[in-house]
Formats: structure tokens, C-alpha cells, sequence
């Protein structure tokens, strides 16, 4: 009976030997996964970049729909305040200058009392200019979002870039432009985009490794209000877009739409008889490439006369009769044919408030700035380049 008495304490005392050194591992165990937890959270964090998930979903699904998207905040006002008096002491410098949309005004004039100007990007990187400290520490944040953006937007080239750490600039296979804009009072620009297709660079868009793949703006306005204008206005697409725009993925770019109620980016072939010397138009269905014209000449004549220029070479007049070019008219020819636009576009406009960020795609979105009233507009403003397809 002794015996028999002894075993259930022997097995008792086992038993909790057994727990004891269970749950020392089972510690040692936790202590590893959190260690290893918090590193790869590290990480994560590091490639997150600039945007929180919810605003680097909304960003990228924004921008994939050929839309413009607006994060509020994006800079704290103590760092747009440095930002801002740096642009001001540069221009008082007189190293600002006009650049290629000078005259694209609403009233296509130039006027150097009433106009918009940049810092070039020499100056920009110019250490011993004003304040380079600010400027390199918004360029580093700049790379970075252009970073985080890369693989959500499926746009892998965006982020090949490097940070060059001889200067602390942010590289250059020239994938990242960066600049100060200044808009005077009744200053405005034309409605544009800010890439174009091959057709109208001609062999210079071979030629160059890069393109502007997303525009982006960071407006450094202090107290602005609708009252001073200036706002950015964007023709963004009123119905369902179906597929990618702004170009394919194998960097073929977009020069207009099928309007409908489920609309379609219409793409250009430039790859025909080398340098695009014949060229065609074509829609992607379910991953597959649908040529809607014929090959016709590569002539920029007929991408600056609009739609009435093209719309001669496609497989069906009802498909011309659909097809509207991103490019507003820019011959009188078009103007007095009277190309439709039928209504499928909307117009939204955003304003320049302090700290506030703007992304849209350089190809599919047209856009003008307002004219400004009472007031100075100012904001860094830049793209960030993706490989440009080979020809």
C-alpha cells in the first residue's frame, strides 16, 4: 500500500518538473518570436516610407484609376514654413527662370510680371544655395515615397533609383525631377499633361532612358483660402475606367480614350518600321492587345489636331466616333469641326493648402492651374521617372 501511495506523488512530482521546464521553453520560445516580430515590423516600417497603409492604399488605387489623389498634412507647417522662406530668398536671387510652359497659359501669352517660374533642378542640388539642409531632407523624403510607391502601383522601375551619398541627392538615372514653382498674382497655366506619347517627341522619345510616370505636388501656402484661386483643376474620366492607363506594362503610352460607360485607355504602338515611323492605336482586353486602327504615319500633325485627326484611321466609325484624345484641340481645324466630348469628363478642382500632397499619373491626367488672386502660389512640385520602354 506504501508503495502504491508513493507513485502518485512520484508522478505528481514529474509532472510538474514537466511543466516547469515546458513553460521555461515556451518563454524562451516567446522572447524569440517577439525579437523576431519587432525586427521584421522594423523593416516593414523602414519600406513603408512616408504614407500610412490606409493612404498608400487609397494613393495607388487613386492614381491607378487615372484620378488625383490628395493627402492632407503631409508635411508639418514648421518644415513648409523652412521650405517656403527658402523658395522666397532664392527668387529674390533671381534664380528662378520660365520653363517649356511658360507661355501655356490661358491666354497662351508670356508675361514676365504675371507668370510662373521654377528653380531649376541645378539649383535645386546646389549645395552652397540658401538653405540645402531642408532641401535634402525633403529630396530624401521625396525618394522615399517615390520607394513605397513602386511596388503597389506595379511599377517597378520607379524605385531603381539609389541615394547618391557622395552629395545626399537623391539619385539620377534622372528617375526623380524636383523643383520650386512660383505662380505671380494672375499668374495660371493651360490645361496639359505632363507626359506625351512618342508620336510627338519623335526620336528624342527613344532616345531618353526615362519618363515621367507620377506627377506630384507639395504646396507650401500658408493661411490660403478659395478667395486667392490657384487651384489645381484636373478632367478626370466621370465613368468606370476598365484596365490600366497611362501606359501598359510594356511602356507603350496612353493618347486617349474609348468613351462609354465602361471606358477604355486607348494606347499607341510606336514600335512600327523603327522609330516609330508607322504607328497604331490599341485597347487591352483581358490582358491581350486589341488593335482599333490600322498602321497609319507617325506624323505629330495628327496628334495635335486631336481627335479629327485620328479618328479617320480607326477599324469602325463607330470606334472614331468614341475615341477622344487626352490632348484638348490644338488646331483650328478641330475646333471648327467641333470634336465631342460628350460629357465624360468631370472636373475637380483642389487648392494649394499648406502641406498638402498631390499624385496623379503624368500621362492620363490633364490638368491647368487657375489664376491666382491677391497672393503668391507657391510648392515644390516634381515626377518620378520609370524606364522608358526600348524602342
Amino acid at each position: 500500500m506504501m508503495i502504491l501511495n508513493r507513485r502518485p506523488s512520484l508522478c505528481l512530482i514529474l509532472l510538474i518538473g514537466f511543466l516547469i521546464e515546458f513553460n521555461n521553453c515556451f518563454s524562451s520560445v516567446t522572447v524569440i518570436c517577439r525579437r523576431r516580430c519587432h525586427l521584421i515590423n522594423s523593416a516593414l516600417n523602414a519600406e513603408q516610407g512616408p504614407l500610412t497603409p490606409s493612404q498608400l492604399s487609397y494613393a495607388v488605387s487613386t492614381i491607378q484609376a487615372g484620378h488625383i489623389a490628395v493627402i492632407d498634412d503631409f508635411l508639418p507647417k514648421s518644415f513648409t514654413s523652412k521650405l517656403r522662406e527658402d523658395a522666397s530668398n532664392l527668387y529674390s536671387q533671381n534664380l528662378f527662370e520660365a520653363d517649356g510652359l511658360a507661355s501655356y497659359t490661358t491666354t497662351k501669352t508670356f508675361d514676365p510680371n504675371v507668370s510662373r517660374q521654377v528653380l531649376k533642378s541645378a539649383s535645386w542640388h546646389s549645395i552652397p544655395l540658401g538653405d540645402s539642409g531642408t532641401r535634402r531632407s525633403f529630396g530624401t523624403k521625396m525618394h522615399s515615397l517615390r520607394t513605397q510607391i513602386s511596388s503597389p502601383l506595379l511599377r517597378p522601375t520607379l524605385k531603381t533609383g539609389t541615394l547618391n551619398y557622395q552629395t545626399d541627392w537623391p539619385d539620377i538615372k534622372k528617375k526623380h525631377e524636383i523643383s520650386y514653382t512660383r505662380y505671380s498674382v494672375n499668374a495660371s497655366l493651360g490645361r496639359h499633361t505632363d507626359e506625351h506619347c512618342e508620336m510627338l517627341k519623335k526620336r528624342e522619345g527613344w532616345v531618353r532612358p526615362t519618363r515621367r510616370s507620377v506627377s506630384w505636388l507639395v504646396y507650401l501656402n500658408d493661411d490660403w483660402s478659395v478667395s486667392n484661386g490657384g487651384e489645381l483643376r484636373c478632367y478626370e474620366r466621370k465613368y468606370n475606367v476598365s484596365g490600366k492607363v497611362g501606359a501598359t506594362e510594356e511602356g507603350d503610352l496612353q493618347v486617349g480614350w474609348l468613351a462609354g460607360d465602361k471606358e477604355r485607355a486607348v494606347f499607341l504602338d510606336a514600335r512600327g518600321n523603327g522609330y516609330g515611323n508607322m504607328v497604331r492605336l490599341f485597347v487591352e482586353e483581358g490582358g491581350r492587345r486589341e488593335y482599333v486602327t490600322g498602321e497609319f504615319p507617325a506624323d505629330p500633325t495628327l496628334y495635335l489636331a486631336g481627335g479629327v485627326g485620328v479618328r479617320v484611321f480607326f477599324n469602325s466609325d463607330v470606334l472614331g466616333r468614341a475615341y477622344q484624345p487626352l490632348e484638348p484641340p490644338k488646331t483650328p481645324s478641330d475646333q471648327f469641326l467641333k470634336s465631342p466630348t460628350l460629357g465624360y469628363e468631370t472636373v475637380k478642382d483642389v487648392l494649394p493648402l499648406e502641406g498638402r500632397l498631390v499624385m496623379f499619373d503624368s500621362v492620363a491626367l490633364p490638368h491647368e492651374v487657375l489664376e491666382c488672386y491677391g497672393r503668391e502660389r507657391w510648392s515644390c512640385s516634381g515626377w518620378f521617372h520609370e524606364d522608358q520602354q526600348e524602342g
